[in-house]
C-alpha cells in the first residue's frame, strides 16, 4: 500500500548538508520516463507488453493528482483528485483501450485513503478505504465496479491489508490508534493498539506491506511494526533506535524472495524526524542496513513516495523519490539508475516535470501475456505504464552517497528538509491531523 494522501504536508526549511556528498559518482543511466505532456493513448495497458517507453493513460487529465494505486491481473485501480477539481477512483481493464474511467455509486466524489486487491479470496476483488471517515468498501471479482460499503467503524481506516483470506484496517482516532479485522459481516478490534500515537495526538500510517508471514506497518516518527499475518494481534516495534524513530513513508517485500524487504524514509510533520533514505533488510526484518537512497545525490534527497518490486526480475525494485523521479535497482536497493525524463514534446530540451512528482506504483502479471510485468507510476498529471521486462539492462550506474558506511542512529541530516510542491498542486503528503474523535 502507498502513503496517505491528500492534503498538504507542513514544510520544512533548510538545505540538506552537502558535506557528504564526496563519492564515486557514475553518470546515471538515461531510460525514458512517464512525461505528462505526451498525448494520451487509448490503448489497453496490456499493449505495452513488449514494447520500450512509457504510455499515459487516457481518461485522467493533465491537472489531476493520483495519490493510490491497486492492480490485480486483469484490472487497475487508482484514486486522487481530478483535473476539474473534487475526488474520483478510477479504473480500467488491463486488456481494453477504454481508458480509465470514473466509477460511480459509493466512491463517486470520495476521497479515499488506501486501494487493495485481494487476490487470496474468491468473495472480494478490491477494497478502497473512505478519507477521515468510517467507510470502506469493497467490490466483488463479478461486479469489479460496483463498491458497497462493508461495515463500519468508529475511526479513520488509513493502510488496508489482506491475508490468508482476512482483511485488516489500521485506523486512527484522536486518541488511539490500532488494527481491525473484517469477519465478513463487522469489523472486530484485533490488536495494535500498543502502537503509540505521535505527540500531536495524531498517528498517521504512511504505507503497509505483507511478506515472509507477516504484516508491516510504516508510521509517522514511530518506525516500523509487524504482527503475525494469521492474527494480526500482538504488534512488534522493528529495527534500530534510527528506524524506530523514522517516519516510514513506503514500504516494499520482495515476492520472490520474501526475506527481502525496503523501507522508504520520509521527514516527519512536525519535522523532529529528519531520517532519510532507504533502509534494506535481507532477514525478514530482523536486522536492517543503514541508510542508502535512490536519488542522484547532487541534487539532495527528498522522502521515498512508494517502493514496488517485481514480480518476475529477481531483486528488482522501482523506487518513486517525490521531486526526484523514478529509480530502479537490480540488486535490491543497493546501486540504482535513473530514470530520466524525455525532451519537452511542446518542443526544445526542457524536460517535461510531472514526472518527478509521482507517488505510487504498482505491478500487474496480465494472466494473457506470459513474460510480461506491467509497471504502473502515477502521480502529478496521472497514471502511466510501461512494461517492465523491457528495461534495458546494461548502462552505467550510480551509488547513492549514503551507501558509505554510516554509523547507526546518526540521521542524514540535523537540518529540516523542504519539501518540494507539485507544479500547480500540493505535496500530497500526510492527510489532515483532524482525526475523528472518539
Amino acid at each position: 500500500m502507498g502513503m496517505l494522501h491528500g492534503t498538504t504536508r507542513r514544510r520544512h526549511r533548510g538545505i540538506l548538508s552537502l558535506g557528504a556528498l564526496a563519492m564515486l559518482v557514475a553518470s546515471s543511466l538515461v531510460i525514458a520516463a512517464p512525461g505528462p505532456k505526451a498525448a494520451a493513448q487509448s490503448l489497453s495497458p496490456e499493449s505495452t507488453c513488449g514494447t520500450g517507453g512509457w504510455r499515459r493513460l487516457a481518461g485522467v487529465g493533465d491537472a489531476s493528482q493520483i495519490y493510490a494505486l491497486a492492480a490485480s491481473g486483469t484490472r487497475l485501480y487508482a484514486s486522487g483528485l481530478a483535473a476539474g477539481g473534487g475526488y474520483a477512483t478510477w479504473s480500467t481493464a488491463l486488456n481494453a483501450g477504454e481508458g480509465l474511467k470514473p466509477i460511480g455509486g459509493a466512491l463517486a466524489g470520495r476521497r479515499v485513503s488506501a486501494l487493495m486487491v485481494q487476490d487470496d479470496d474468491p468473495n472480494w476483488l478490491a477494497w478502497a478505504a473512505g478519507f477521515g471517515d468510517d467507510g470502506v468498501f469493497a467490490a466483488a471479482p463479478s461486479s469489479p465496479l460496483s463498491f458497497g460499503q462493508r461495515g463500519s467503524l468508529d475511526a479513520w481506516p488509513m493502510q488496508l491489508m489482506a491475508a490468508r483470506g482476512q482483511v485488516f484496517a489500521a485506523f486512527a482516532r484522536a486518541d488511539a490508534a490500532g488494527i481491525y479485522a473484517w469477519d465478513g459481516s463487522a469489523w472486530t478490534l484485533a490488536g495494535g493498539t500498543e502502537i503509540p500515537p505521535v505527540s500531536t495526538g495524531a498517528l498517521a500510517f504512511w504505507s503497509s506491506a505483507r511478506g515472509n508471514g507477516r504484516l508491516w506497518l510504516g508510521t509517522e516518527a514511530r518506525g516500523l511494526w509487524s504482527a503475525d499475518e494469521q492474527r494480526a494481534a500482538e504488534w512488534t516495534w522493528v529495527g534500530d533506535a534510527e528506524l524506530r524513530a523514522s517516519t516510514v513513508t513506503a514500504l516494499a517485500v520482495d515476492p520472490l524472495v520474501p526475506t527481502r524487504m525496503a523501507a522508504g524514509l520520509g521527514p516527519s510533520l512536525d519535522g523532529r524526524s529528519t531520517y532519510l533514505g532507504l533502509r534494506r533488510s535481507s532477514d525478514g526484518g530482523q536486522t536492517w542496513s543503514a541508510p542508502a537512497f535512490a536519488a542522484d545525490p547532487l541534487r539532495g534527497p527528498e522522502y521515498l513516495a512508494a517502493l514496488s518490486y517485481s514480480r518476475v526480475l529477481s531483486g528488482t525494485l522501482v523506487a518513486a523519490a517525490y521531486g526526484h523521479g523514478l529509480h530502479v535497482s537490480r540488486d535490491g536497493g543497493q546501486r540504482w539508475q535513473r530514470l530520466l525524463p524525455p525532451s519537452d514534446p511542446q518542443g526544445g530540451n526542457a524536460p517535461a516535470i510531472h514526472e518527478n512528482y509521482l507517488s505510487a506504483l504498482t505491478t500487474a502479471l496480465p494472466p494473457d501475456r506470459p513474460g510480461c510485468e506491467l509497471l504502473f507510476a502515477a502521480g502529478r498529471g496521472g497514471v502511466w505504464v510501461r512494461d517492465l521486462a523491457t528495461l534495458p539492462s546494461d548502462g552505467q550506474i550510480f551509488l547513492p552517497w549514503a551507501n558509505q558506511a554510516r554509523s547507526a542512529g546518526v540521521p542524514l541530516s540535523h537540518e529540516s528538509r523542504a519539501l518540494p510542491a507539485a507544479p500547480n498542486g500540493p505535496t500530497p503528503m500526510a492527510p489532515s491531523l483532524a482525526l475523528p474523535q472518539p
